[in-house]
């Protein structure tokens, strides 16, 4: 057990060697920064202090930098300011990657190769180099009004992957799955259901689950095709892609996708599988 409970832990990234964990808390903050804590529960630390809040950390892919955004406003002022920040953990050097005042930039995510970080930012999903230079934004202009969520790289890098949602004529939420390439020459919706939550790549890069309407989905980017597999939510790949742990009513469960066998395993939620 990491934490004894007394305070809030909202987020929790495993470290890529597995040894450690970096937290989004509110311990010793009346706002959320982000703390390292060792997998066995010992030297828990802050590593950030931003009076108005950091969340939304992601490991390098070599472990030694950890990118997030954070809040520069000031809090009396009672407006927000959202920037990416790059941290590294071996000279404690902080540097604000994107620096601007004309939109918030949130949700930051590496490239498999270190080379570059993918995030949110003002309408649409973004690609900049490690060192902050050479952003551009690879989503199309679109007629209507969409919301991207926090990008999520293929584990091969070539290609991005983020939930689309807008409103339709009668103001229900219409979500999407869209693949994008990185360069941003492509833009192709990956499911058409409606209803889709956020993706989750699978080791090889080949599929993508996702929960839809409450079941859990697996589509193959080779066929474009959803196939309804399980009935529940917040699904994550094994290691060797063979099974997805995910969550129903209160329990995680197993799922075999070679037998189609169901285990139930614990009382939980939001699972995420490391080596």
């Amino acid at each position: 057990m990491l934490t004894d409970g007394t305070f809030r832990v909202s987020i929790a990234m495993m470290s890529p060697d597995g040894q450690k964990v970096a937290l989004v808390s509110n311990l010793e903050t009346a706002v959320d920064n982000i703390y390292l804590i060792n997998v066995d529960g010992t030297g828990l630390r802050r590593i950030t202090d931003f009076g108005a809040g950091a969340s939304g950390p992601d490991w390098s892919p070599d472990g030694t930098k950890i990118a997030f955004d954070a809040n520069i406003a000031i809090p009396e002022e009672h407006f927000d300011q959202f920037d990416i920040f790059l941290l590294d953990l071996s000279t404690g050097d902080l540097t604000n990657l994107t620096n601007t005042d004309c939109c918030d930039e949130i949700g930051p995510a590496w490239s498999p190769d270190g080379k570059r970080i993918a995030f949110h930012g003002g309408l649409g999903v973004c690609v900049m180099n490690a060192d902050g230079t050479g952003r551009r934004d690879i989503t199309p202009a679109l007629t209507d009004e969409r919301d991207y969520s926090v990008p999520n790289w293929s584990p091969d890098g070539r290609w991005i992957a983020t939930l689309v949602s807008r409103r339709n004529g009668i103001g229900l939420t219409i979500g999407e799955i869209y693949l994008l390439a990185p360069d941003g020459s492509a833009f192709t919706m990956l499911t058409g259901l409606g209803t889709a939550k956020l993706p989750q790549w699978s080791p090889d890069g080949g599929k993508v689950a996702f929960a839809s309407a409450g079941f859990i989905y697996v589509v193959e980017l080779s066929e474009k095709k959803a196939r309804k597999m399980v009935e529940g939510r917040n699904p994550t790949w094994s290691p060797d892609g063979g099974k997805i742990v995910f969550e129903r009513d209160g329990f995680l469960y197993l799922l075999d996708l070679h037998s189609g066998t169901v285990t139930r395993l614990i009382e939980g939620s939001f699972p995420r599988w490391y080596p």
